[in-house]
């Protein structure tokens, strides 16, 4: 279960936490203890050093009040945060690493899961905690007004919870009676109004009987002075320990429900598919292929084979590359692998042949081996090796496959992002690539080196490669060029030989 799961990840930082809170409860409690002592060492007429000593004592009572609370609260929360962070992280592996792409849950459910219900999960650590200080300062009240009185005490520590609770349980009421009342706004008020004043005269009410009985006790020798002191102070400080505990039950029946729907989510996703999905026969043809600028296009991929794509409008270069990853369908002509329609292959088994590489980079994971990691696992040779041929040798040198990445890996520049997004690409080692302009944010020179390492490392590879560019370097190492030009037709050679178009000239050189 989730809400186990997490109180044994964070069981260190938790029980810090807990004892520190439970100290600030017990020196809370405690105060008013130390307090009514001065005040009957002062009233008795005992040697100063007594007094002096007393006050000292709250004020130790303080220090270690507030120190307990500061760090207490700290840890716990620092604790819930990352536990919280924690159960996302893990969401999003699940969601992320899925390859069935089959899924009955809306995007808001995961994303509902993925953030509100991972947050409540988190806060059981906070609430387990509250519950624990919030019980000890309860048994430190209690011990300590029987010991003064045991009338007074049963009755104080009777009332006040009932009092305390029998409110909350009046919350709903009010809820239900103020919606029923909405189109009367002023008289929504007024019933939330006379609620809270309600509440506050019963609990004043309370105390000044309490105060009360305190002073005819002192009045008859019952009890001290100092004793009256702390019978008051604890009767005001019980109210908050009861309500807390109140409000943590409630907050711990969130975080359950939080977890079991985190569960199932997390259930769901681990599932093995029904059918293992298995690698598509035959290879991927385009034939007589129209859609928005694109008109009849014929393009057979062979295995092995490195091909360009360029075009003449970046509308073009969107809308074949649409047709590849499946956001786009054809208005005429067919998109297939083997014999059957690309759009009728399930995503799952698409994915283990056919792999788009967008030009957004999104780089995912703590360091830069995480943000290598594929559906197929790497050795760190293999992620080394990739990361040289996409030119991205200088991330690997500056701190090596453990080098720590911010939020999508803010702390490399632009064309670092887009090569090691390539090196990923290349880890993947589908049966067809396709890449759209992988290197527009690097320099001339290093795009060469990279164009020249990508055609270096496809020979004698029996996967194909499709690179949707206008960059010379990486055309000019493809086996063969599609150019797409302004009238939607299409026309294949070498780079060398389309240069003699005006038109493919103007749309790739610089």
């Amino acid at each position: 279960m989730l809400i186990r799961g997490a109180l044994r990840r964070r069981a260190r930082p938790a029980l810090v936490g807990s004892v520190a809170t439970i100290v600030h409860q017990t020196c809370e409690a405690l105060v008013p203890v130390a307090i009514g002592l001065a005040i009957d060492t002062a009233v008795a007429g005992g040697e100063p050093v007594r007094l002096v000593w007393a006050v000292a004592g709250v004020l130790v009572l303080f220090c270690f009040l507030a120190t307990g609370g500061a760090v207490g609260y700290w840890m716990v929360d620092a604790a819930s945060l990352r536990e919280a962070h924690h159960l996302r992280v893990e969401t999003v592996r699940r969601v992320l690493g899925d390859t069935r792409g089959d899924r009955s849950r809306r995007a808001g459910d995961v994303l509902a899961a993925a953030t509100s219900d991972a947050t409540a999960t988190g806060e059981v650590v906070r609430i387990v905690s509250w519950i624990v200080a919030a019980g000890a300062g309860l048994v430190v009240s209690a011990v300590v007004l029987l010991r003064i009185d045991l009338t007074l005490g049963l009755g104080i520590l009777l009332v006040i919870p009932v009092l305390v609770l029998g409110l909350d349980r009046l919350a709903p009421w009010l809820e239900s009676r103020v919606h029923g009342r909405q189109e009367a706004g002023g008289k929504a008020a007024a019933v939330a109004a006379e609620f809270v004043g309600s509440g506050l005269l019963a609990t004043g009410v309370v105390l000044v009987g309490a105060a009360g009985i305190a002073v005819a006790f002192t009045a008859s020798g019952r009890i001290t002075l100092g004793e009256l002191v702390v019978v008051v102070a604890m009767a005001s400080f019980l109210a908050d320990p009861v309500r807390g505990i109140s409000e943590a039950i409630k907050q711990l029946a969130v975080s359950r429900a939080s977890a079991r729907r985190l569960a199932a989510l997390h259930d769901e996703f681990d599932a093995p598919p029904a059918h293992p999905a298995e690698a598509p026969q035959g290879s991927l043809t385009l034939r007589g292929v129209s859609t928005g600028p694109i008109r009849g296009l014929d393009l057979a991929v062979e295995p092995g084979a490195l091909i360009g794509v360029a075009a003449a409008t970046p509308e073009a270069a969107a809308a074949f590359v649409g047709l590849l990853d499946g956001s786009r369908t054809p208005e005429s002509g067919t998109v297939t692998w083997g014999a059957t329609p690309l759009t009728e292959i399930a995503p799952d088994t698409r994915r283990l042949a056919l792999h788009v590489e967008p030009h957004a980079v999104h780089l995912l994971g703590g360091t830069l081996s995480e943000s290598l990691d594929t559906t197929s696992p790497a050795s760190e040779a293999a992620k080394a090796k990739a990361l040289t041929t996409a030119g991205a040798a200088d991330v690997l040198r500056s701190a090596g496959l453990d080098a720590p990445l911010q939020d999508h890996g803010t702390n490399l520049s632009g064309g670092q992002r887009q090569r090691v997004a390539l090196a990923r690409a290349l880890l993947a080692a589908p049966r067809v690539l396709v890449l759209h302009d992988p290197l527009t944010a690097v320099d001339a020179v290093t795009e060469d080196l990279v164009a020249e390492a990508l055609r270096a490392s496809h020979s004698g590879e029996g996967r194909a490669t499709v690179v949707v560019t206008s960059s010379p370097p990486l055309l000019s190492r493809c086996d063969r060029v599609v150019f797409l030009d302004a009238d939607g037709d299409t026309h294949t050679g070498r780079h060398a030989d389309l240069l003699h178009r005006p038109d493919y000239a103007k749309a790739v050189i610089r």
